[in-house]
């Protein structure tokens, strides 16, 4: 059977010569355990003007070690493009750490010697056989240190974080960045990215690119550090739909895929097991262990949209059939966050049968939205012997051509505070929602509302179909109103105890605003003015008010109201 593993992607190491101890010794792990040698001959550094790396290996595994020629008196600094890597180094019998950290390590020697370089997955000694490319670049003491310790979150198709660690001295005019095309690395006149005091950057990326990465420390206007070792990354890769991957790959795993470990293959062998048709991205699942692979990110998804592939299922020592019920299942994921989180939408079980069998999942909830893909095969066997393969293929996200509804706009007859709506020259519009600005609403292509108070209000009308929805607005200016008839009910304005005793309640439960309450007796004498500009509620304070009927005018912003209440002792 023809079978194309993936293995991880190369990471590259860079080890740049001496600079001073940058990293608290008493919290990082000091690791001196690794016992594979490699090469085998200790390295001799060739460039020595701080800029042109020297190459170690081709490819270290992060359980290796690598002896290096230090200078003296020269700045070195052992880094990784891939911010995970812990790097200790040490004298060369292996039993004294002299420094170590993730990312990138600093180190100035003060005698010509020889170090050990070791290479580990984390600060607890971790090892990966985990192909990197390991490098020396040697230059002179600065006055001017640069940042190490750098890392970066996960990429997405459009935005990345890098952080580092403080310089030591910490340079007096902060940091400058650059990113760019890792084949053009910046000169000492190159204009900055960016620049500040903080010791992180974020960055705005073009999706489906190659970058490179460097920051330097500002100590003064004429002493600047050399850049940093360059950091390798690729923002996340975006197609639009309709999209479509067959797995005509050539054995690769397709461009902008990620697989687990070195687990899932693109293959086929014909008469055993076989794509439909050609080849197939699949695993071979034997223990329990979960083994996953993520798609490329697609854009432009549409309500009518659906994610569609094909599955099938190889009993590995009787293929083509099926293996039996109770061994196997997968699920699946989608992330509309460039695959920072996913939402489970489905668990498919080994349907037993030696066929491809094609899963469709509706993509309406994702309108607008970018996805990604996720697939988790899980290994279960009823029989404890299972040893199968689950394959892949034909993906594809489609669906028929969608419109978004649109109008001309929306014409408006005034026989004000009377109004027409009409919503001019609609396309593909299946309904029509208004909002009149005063806390009414409507539907229909066309409609009529009167207002109740003077002002000016801002109507919108929203459209809407399958595929998604359109607004507009258009502003009108209501006249005509009689500052005397605004028609608020008890439900809207409220007047309580009536009769009153001690003091007198007023609550504005309307849409419009209360500018001051004015009180009058009988006899038509003014008994008190209350200011209420703003305000929903307001308390009368009937202490020196004698026994009677008194009316209450409010004015508002649109209008006037008048109560009466009575005054009981």
């Amino acid at each position: 059977m023809k079978i194309k593993l993936l293995f991880n992607k190369l990471s590259k190491l860079t080890l740049l010569s001496a600079m001073p101890f940058l990293f608290d010794e008493s919290v990082q792990a000091q690791c001196l355990t690794n016992t594979s040698l490699y090469p085998s001959a200790t390295v001799v550094p060739a460039y020595f003007d701080g800029i042109t790396p020297n190459e170690i290996a081709s490819c270290n595994y992060e359980e290796e070690y690598a002896e290096v020629k230090v200078n003296a008196n020269q700045y070195h600094i052992f880094y990784s493009s891939d911010p995970d890597t812990y790097i200790t180094i040490s004298n060369k019998t292996g039993t004294t750490a002299l420094t170590h950290g993730t990312g990138q390590v600093g180190y100035t020697s003060t005698v010509a010697d020889t170090v050990r370089v070791y290479f580990n997955t984390n600060a607890n000694c971790g090892t990966d056989e985990k192909c990197i490319t390991t490098n020396v670049i040697i230059g002179s003491v600065p006055t001017c240190y640069a940042p190490l310790g750098i890392n970066h979150g996960s990429a997405t198709g459009t935005a990345v974080t890098f952080n580092w660690n403080a310089a030591s001295p910490a340079p007096s005019g902060g940091y400058e960045y650059y990113f760019g095309d890792p084949a053009m690395p910046p000169t000492a006149t190159t204009t900055p990215s960016g620049s500040g005091t903080a010791t992180s950057a974020a960055i705005t990326l073009t999706p489906s690119t190659d970058y490179g990465f460097w920051v330097r420390s500002v100590c003064g206007t004429n002493d600047k550090s050399n850049w940093s070792p360059m950091i390798n990354f690729s923002s996340q890769y975006i197609v639009g739909k309709p999209w479509a991957e067959g797995l005509n790959t050539n054995w690769e795993i397709p461009e902008g895929f990620i697989a687990d470990g070195d687990y899932w293959f693109v293959g086929s062998d014909p008469g055993y097991i076989e794509g439909n048709p050609g080849d197939f991205l699949g695993v071979n699942q034997y223990a329990p262990e979960v083994y996953e692979f993520e798609t490329i990110n697609i854009s432009g998804i549409q309500s009518n949209d659906s994610l569609n592939f094909d599955y099938r299922y190889f009993d590995y020592n009787d293929a083509p059939l099926a293996p039996p019920a109770g061994d196997g299942y997968f699920k699946v994921y989608i992330s509309t966050n460039f695959g920072q989180t996913y939402t489970q939408i489905d668990s498919v079980p080994n349907n037993t049968t030696a066929v491809w069998t094609t899963k469709s999942y509706q993509l309406g909830a994702y309108a607008g939205q970018i996805i990604r893909v996720k697939i988790e095969a899980h290994y279960t066997s009823a029989s404890g012997m299972g040893d199968y393969i689950l394959g892949f293929d034909n993906f594809s996200v489609d669906g028929e051509d969608c419109a978004n509804p649109s109008a001309s706009g929306i014409n408006v007859t005034n026989n004000t505070p009377e109004f027409a709506f009409e919503v001019s020259n609609p396309q593909d519009a299946d309904s029509y929602a208004w909002n009149f600005g005063d806390g009414n609403n409507g539907t229909g292509q066309s409609t009529t509302h009167t207002y109740t108070a003077n002002g000016n209000y801002t109507v919108t009308v929203t459209l809407a179909n399958d595929c998604g929805t359109v607004a507009l607005t258009e502003s009108v200016t209501v006249s005509g109103v009689s500052i005397n008839d605004l028609k608020l009910d008890e439900n809207q304005l409220k007047l309580f105890p009536n009769p009153a005793k001690n003091n007198l309640k007023l609550e504005n439960l309307s849409n419009h605003n209360m500018k001051s309450v004015t009180v009058y007796n009988i006899l038509g004498q003014k008994m008190d003015l209350i200011k209420v500009p703003g305000t929903k509620e307001a308390t009368l304070n009937l202490s020196k008010y004698a026994n009677g009927i008194y009316s209450l005018v409010i004015e508002f912003e649109s209008g006037t109201v008048t109560r009466k209440f009575e005054v009981v002792k």
